[in-house]
């Protein structure tokens, strides 16, 4: 499935493609069917989940994250933001709008990730929220894109 996923994102003009998943890095050098003659960039990830709705990206991993488990929200996902950063990576907060996890109040105090996916394919992800989320103040953040189950062409 990634090898389909990764020939439609290049087909429809993207730059690059950041393919994760749980607890796992997928090998995307073989992906790369002519050795980068196209400019279009393939990046491995991991999505580091430790609780059922408090996800973050790992993008560029070096290694594996690993999940630390920790109830409150923010303390949870500032370990794993650690966790993925002492892995090499670059931390994404996932989805924080999906099954409302996680709040603007707490997207504030997180520290060290300046990427949040703000809009996510997967019908359960309540993406009309995410506007809200531009009210929680200046946080730096850059709004990411994901499609949560690979399914090419399901825009």
């Amino acid at each position: 499935m990634p090898h389909r996923a990764a020939q439609w994102y290049k087909d429809h003009d993207y730059n690059f493609l950041v393919i994760t998943d749980h607890g796992y890095i997928t090998d995307v050098t073989y992906l790369d069917t002519d050795g980068g003659a196209d400019n279009f960039i393939l990046i491995p990830g991991e999505e580091v989940t430790d609780r059922k709705y408090l996800h973050v990206n790992g993008l560029n991993m070096k290694r594996l994250a690993t999940a630390q488990r920790v109830e409150e929200v923010v303390a949870n996902l500032q370990t794993n933001i650690d966790s993925i950063m002492a892995a090499g990576g670059i931390p994404q907060l996932n989805h924080p709008n999906w099954h409302r996890a996680i709040t603007c109040e707490q997207i504030a105090a997180l520290k060290n990730v300046g990427l949040m996916e703000v809009y996510n394919m997967d019908k359960t992800s309540n993406n009309f929220a995410a506007g809200g989320l531009r009210h929680g103040g200046d946080m730096g953040l850059r709004a990411v894109r994901g499609n949560g189950n690979l399914r090419p062409g399901h825009r």
